[in-house]
């Protein structure tokens, strides 16, 4: 049995980019990445797409189907993708 995650994207603004440019230098430099832009990506690798975030959902279940639910009213703002993904 696997599970089921929900996450939010939002875009990668300008911001989002410089960071993320000063990320892959150190990177590529083979130097510490400074703390301000690990925080900055929850000391994760910064994704092409944009940052992303949690969004609530909640399970879903009827005769021979399983799923979640998310209600759009609690998505972030910003978010303009969801991505939803399958771990087993």
């Amino acid at each position: 049995m696997g599970t089921l995650a929900v996450v939010g994207i939002k875009p990668a603004d300008e911001e989002y980019k410089k960071k993320a440019a000063a990320w892959n230098a150190c990177s590529d430099a083979g130097v510490p990445i400074p703390k301000e832009i690990s925080e900055f990506f929850d000391y994760e690798e910064p994704l092409k797409e944009g940052m992303t975030t949690e969004v609530q959902s909640s399970e879903y279940s009827a005769e021979m189907t399983e799923g979640l639910v998310v209600d759009l009213s609690t998505v972030p703002k910003g978010v303009k993708l969801i991505r939803f993904t399958w771990t087993y």
